[in-house]
């Protein structure tokens, strides 16, 4: 059976009760947001976790801190998970969800290396198109993940996006979960419900905030 890991920040207790009443065996990931400032996305890159050429982040600065503090947090489970012989299936708290398609999920045995659980995410001429940080995660996978990922380029979702149009890794989709607007985005800590296209900035992250002319 899997591991069932909510990522969830500690003033999100209403995320919480959305999915405790779920009444499925799981456990709350619970830290505080850490990336705050400059500082700390510099510690990000001298640690490899991001790439200077990191492009496609939010354009507001604090949401862009709580994305990265995200990836953070969805690395960290990779390389728990990357030490054990379970499967992790790793989801933010603020989407929606089916319980009985959850239950299948932690049953599922599975070789492939990640599947994928948003619904937002297709095939399309042969190619994974799409996006969505919601997955279940096998040992393997977190191995090969850490391995081909960091550091990022992009956010976590289209790097793995990249990689499995590469070829690098083996996945599925099993699309049980979707994002929810019921309260604001405890990843992000807030609640701008618009385009996430036009959130993005495709300027890399050197450029934006340490490149002196």
């Amino acid at each position: 059976m899997s591991k069932l890991i909510i990522i969830n920040l500690p003033n999100a207790e209403n995320w919480r009760e959305h999915w405790r009443s779920s009444e499925l065996p799981l456990r709350f990931y619970i830290l505080p947001k850490r990336i705050n400032d400059l500082i700390d996305i510099r510690r990000l890159i001298n640690i490899g976790f991001l790439s200077n050429a990191y492009s496609g982040g939010r354009k507001d600065f604090n949401a862009l801190c709580g994305e990265l503090d995200a990836f953070q947090k969805h690395i960290e489970l990779w390389r728990e998970c990357a030490k054990g012989d379970c499967n992790y299936i790793v989801f933010e708290d603020s989407n929606d969800y089916s319980v009985d398609n959850i239950k299948e999920l932690l049953n599922l045995e599975t070789d492939k290396d990640i599947i994928l659980c948003n619904k937002e995410w297709f095939i399309k001429n042969n190619r994974l198109c799409g996006f969505g940080n919601n997955y279940l995660i096998t040992p393997k996978g977190a191995r090969n993940l850490l391995n081909i990922c960091l550091p990022l380029r992009l956010p976590l979702d289209l790097e793995i996006r990249n990689v499995i149009n590469s070829g690098f890794v083996d996945f599925d989709l099993a699309p049980c979960i979707e994002r929810s607007y019921k309260y604001s985005h405890s990843t992000e800590d807030s609640n701008k419900n618009t385009d996430f296209g036009a959130r993005q900035n495709h300027d890399c992250i050197y450029n934006r905030f340490f490149r002196k002319d």
